[in-house]
């Protein structure tokens, strides 16, 4: 449903950031309410895999982009069905770009076309929200083999998001960092998964 509405016109913010709670609390605490603290932030969460994130939908992002591509199609007079329509029926011989809409048009047409100036400015880092450094470890963590718990654990470890002693001390005091296993090292990440004796 969001999907269909969302490729078509921009939802009220406060709907946006709604969903993506809901999301996000969900992927952290397993239900819609918010029950816990995310151990890595949700701009780093959405991302895509092989640019280290898990590949969740950024629903503000596609939302605008799904809409800069309307708005290019229109632009360029693609050869589709609807965007004919539209130039016969708004736009006819008119430059788009300097285009006014009709106080007969449409809600949802006059809705996007608030949005045509700033797309105009930004469609070029629109455009670039994708290029980002890759990283070397995805294809590892993600492997088909993997059983998906064990392929999310690993992409929290990589980040260093695992919730240890040494990570929670730094939101919590802590009078107690040492390994529960060993008792001979600070408990973090690194000491659980490569310098613990029975790692």
């Amino acid at each position: 449903m969001y999907n269909y509405w969302a490729s078509i016109f921009l939802p009220p913010k406060a709907v946006v950031e709604k969903i993506t709670t809901i999301c996000r609390s969900y992927l952290w605490g397993g239900i819609e309410e918010y029950t816990r603290v995310p151990h890595i932030s949700w701009a780093h969460t959405w991302q895509a895999k092989k640019h280290g994130g898990i590949g969740i939908k950024d629903y503000d992002a596609w939302n605008k982009i799904t809409i800069a591509k309307l708005i290019w199609a229109v632009a360029t007079k693609k050869d589709v069905p609807w965007v004919k329509w539209a130039h016969g029926r708004y736009i006819k011989d008119k430059d788009w770009w300097d285009y006014t809409p009709a106080p007969d048009s449409s809600w949802i047409w006059k809705k996007n076309l608030l949005h045509q100036r700033s797309f105009q400015s930004r469609l070029f880092s629109l455009i670039c929200t994708e290029l980002s450094s890759n990283v070397t470890w995805d294809k590892v963590v993600w492997a088909r083999s993997a059983i998906p718990r064990h392929a999310f654990i690993t992409w929290v470890y990589v980040q260093h998001g695992l919730p240890t002693k040494k990570r929670l001390s730094r939101f919590l005091p802590q009078t107690d960092l040492q390994c529960a296993f060993c008792h001979s090292a600070e408990e973090d990440d690194t000491h659980l998964f490569s310098d613990y004796p029975y790692a």
